[in-house]
């Protein structure tokens, strides 16, 4: 005879195993993104990321009229066309940068992926009067054949060109 509490049984156990594949999966799959990889080369060995941006500074541009971190309470800052936006997002995940909306909009400068100061750094000149989002993604930070959480996070921010 069964009794009605076997069905939250049969529930859990699934649950289990989902969660112990997941997990067993983690470790297998290296990170994608902007970030700087960290292997052995040749083999199997795993490229899980080590730095949160492996990118470059550019011609130092002067003071930015804004800086903008992934932090703040609300991600938008008015400047006016020519003016320097600074987007500095938080060394404890891989940064990639993902879209500028408007084209052109937002003109590339100076620092473009840099790690300064444990943050990492990007700077855009307000190229056009209007509103401009430009958007970036955050994954795990790992370290080289350890197992790494998988997730990805978006930081929004929205600059208004006067």
């Amino acid at each position: 005879m069964r009794r009605n509490g076997d069905g939250w049984r049969r529930w859990l156990v699934a649950l289990v195993a989902l969660l112990a594949l997941l997990v067993a999966g983690c470790g297998s799959a290296g990170a994608t993104g902007g970030g700087a990889t960290s292997g052995t080369g040749g083999g199997g060995a795993s490229s899980a990321k080590t730095l949160p941006c492996d990118g470059s500074s550019g011609a130092s541009v002067g003071t930015p009229s804004a800086t903008l971190r992934n932090t703040d309470a609300s991600h938008a800052a008015t400047a006016p066309v020519g003016a320097v936006v600074e987007f500095r997002l938080d060394g404890q995940h891989v940064w990639t940068l993902g879209t500028v909306k408007p084209n052109g909009a937002l003109t590339p400068v100076g620092a473009q992926a840099a790690l300064e100061q444990g943050d990492c750094v990007w700077d855009f000149q307000v190229a056009q009067a209007g509103d401009a989002v430009i958007t970036f993604t955050g994954t795990a930070l790992c370290q080289p054949n350890l197992m790494c959480p998988a997730y990805a996070m978006l930081a929004s921010f929205t600059i208004h060109g006067v």
